[in-house]
């Protein structure tokens, strides 16, 4: 392809040595190939280089103003637009910067999202919440020998049904081994036998 037939290209800076050395890749929009390779990135030789395409139209890059003065001495009447990558890293960046600063950081709950219960039981409900598995269930199970039923107590302690028929038909030793998490395994797996 001659200098002539080429009209449409993309403009971009990489990086031959991060943070030392950059240069500029030319390609043409239409056949995604790539023209040239200039070892440098300065004003001076991108527009040299564009010069030497008399007949180019349209200019896609970055928001590089090195770009964009090569791009305006070369062909002041060619449009530049901004290559895809930038185009929608923008747009995500503006509509991030829009959603930060019109929604708030924060949303409140209204102190009746549990229904008409009075406010010592609300309390004990939201601590309950925070209790370990392990701790639930010791607490499930006094709640069990002074009469409350399953369901009760799954949704007083935020216990799923199924987890909680599990283990209460498990022994004590099969609970204890059920709350114990990797890094304990891990932990009793390097300890020599003899401790236990």
């Amino acid at each position: 392809m001659n200098n002539k037939e080429i009209v449409r290209i993309c403009i971009d800076d990489f990086a031959f040595k991060k943070r030392q050395s950059y240069g500029t890749i030319m390609i043409n929009i239409d056949n995604h190939r790539i023209i040239d390779i200039l070892d440098s990135r300065e004003l001076e030789n991108v527009t040299d280089w564009l010069k030497k395409y008399p007949n180019i139209q349209v200019v896609s890059r970055d928001g590089s103003l090195t770009y964009n003065n090569a791009i305006t001495q070369a062909h002041p009447e060619a449009v530049q637009v901004s290559d895809r990558f930038h185009l929608l890293k923008n747009l995500t960046d503006y509509c991030k910067d829009f959603l930060m600063k019109y929604l708030h950081t924060r949303i409140s709950i209204e102190a009746d999202f549990v229904g008409n219960m009075d406010l010592e039981e609300k309390s004990l409900q939201l601590q309950n919440r925070l209790l370990t598995l392990e701790a639930k269930m010791e607490k499930a199970k006094e709640l069990l020998q002074v009469g409350f039923n399953k369901h009760q107590i799954c949704k007083q302690l935020n216990i799923d049904f199924y987890v909680f028929n599990k283990l209460i038909r498990m022994d004590k030793d099969e609970q204890k081994a059920y709350f114990k998490n990797s890094g304990q395994i891990k932990h009793e797996e390097k300890l020599p036998e003899n401790l236990y």
